[in-house]
């Protein structure tokens, strides 16, 4: 008979307390990623702006390195490594002072922390691959100028 039972009856929790714990929780996490998408919206708009400044400002060193026989490819990977760096020195800064403050915070309410490694890796993964993709466009940009153009600006 206890067999019987155990294949034909299932149990659920429906406490109000956890069902109101899930609910906010999954509230969190979707602002959160509005909030963070927003984030890198914006710091992909900061990149891009920062490198079509840098790439206006040296045009004539880059007229003079196409000048001299430096390639549309190594130009291209030279101002892309900026935006590269710039993340990676973000990341390598922003990390371990989030990650800080939110250990103050959980530390100061009595509730335990545990280090969590895969989004960390994957947040430093998302603002390279961010640094990236809106630094391609002004690095394309100073791979392909012309050197006569480039060199005749002031």
């Amino acid at each position: 008979a206890l067999e019987r039972i155990r294949k034909e009856c299932t149990v659920t929790r429906s406490d109000p307390e956890t069902t109101g714990y899930s609910k906010a929780m999954g509230a969190l996490s979707i602002a959160a990623f509005i909030i963070g998408s927003v984030t890198m919206l914006a710091a992909s708009i900061n990149v891009m702006n920062s490198m079509l400044v840098s790439v206006k400002e040296q045009k004539r060193e880059i007229g003079v390195m196409k000048a001299t026989g430096a390639s549309n490819r190594y130009i291209l990977r030279l101002y892309l490594l900026q935006p590269l760096l710039l993340s990676l020195a973000g990341s390598l800064l922003g990390v371990p002072i989030g990650t800080a403050g939110i250990y103050l915070i959980l530390v100061t309410r009595g509730i335990e922390f545990h280090f969590p490694l895969s989004p960390i890796i994957s947040s430093i993964a998302a603002s390279v691959t961010t640094a990236l993709i809106s630094g391609y466009l002004p690095a394309k940009r100073a791979a392909t100028t012309e050197p006569v153009e480039a060199l005749r600006s002031k």
